[in-house]
């Protein structure tokens, strides 16, 4: 799980490379999940991709974007996580936070 708060460029790349340093570690089955916790739209990476000299290696990688959610879904759920995407996303509109 990566947490997100600005645009960058080569964050697949990073998504990417902690995946296979995990799994390479740990040899076991994972999954990824980013974080974005950014107000930019445009912003919403879900993959790597590279292709070079015949080879091609495609990375597809989960997100969850904060600021598109639901505040009314948010307070209806018992769950910290819901408590803490919540306080984000009100943090996120009122302008409170800076880039993570």
């Amino acid at each position: 799980m990566e947490v997100q708060g600005k645009y960058e460029k080569f964050f697949g790349l990073r998504m990417f490379t902690y995946f296979s340093l995990i799994e390479y570690k740990h040899t076991c089955k994972i999954t990824s999940w980013a974080i974005l916790a950014d107000t930019n739209n445009k912003f919403v990476p879900t993959v790597y991709k590279e292709d070079y000299l015949g080879t091609v290696l495609n990375c597809k990688f989960n997100t969850y974007k904060i600021i598109n959610q639901d505040e009314n879904t948010l307070r209806k759920i018992d769950n910290p996580f819901a408590t803490v995407v919540l306080t984000v996303l009100t943090a996120l509109k009122k302008g409170k936070i800076d880039e993570l």
